[in-house]
């Protein structure tokens, strides 16, 4: 699903939406056509940075390859959950963080 079908402000009114725990995960996905996996994703980004999380240009993220280092050695470590880091860092998908694990185990560089 293309990131631009949702502003940030419904991004945050979904992710409160589940956060209030009045309905699963599935039920929300159904009511607003989104991957259920995609509301709990955005509501840890919602406890994590707020409305802040979803407010990010339309050009592709850029990162360092050591903060990719750091944040693929936080998971292999077992420090932190792909989930727990794409949530605290605001990476900008969870796919994302699973191709730094793989080029770093397969000992590919991380790149800038």
């Amino acid at each position: 699903m293309s990131k631009a079908l949702h502003s940030p402000d419904k991004k945050a009114m979904i992710a409160q939406e589940y956060l209030q725990g009045n309905c699963s995960s599935y039920d929300i996905g159904t009511k607003y056509s989104i991957n259920p996996r995609t509301v709990q994703e955005w509501a840890k980004r919602y406890q994590e940075h707020g409305i802040f999380a979803f407010e990010h240009g339309t050009k592709n993220s850029q990162y360092t390859s050591e903060f990719k280092t750091m944040c693929v050695e936080l998971y292999i470590s077992g420090k932190m959950s792909r989930d727990e880091i794409v949530a605290k860092y605001n990476i900008s998908d969870r796919s994302v963080l699973r191709n730094w694990i793989m080029r770093y185990n397969a000992n590919k560089e991380l790149k800038d």
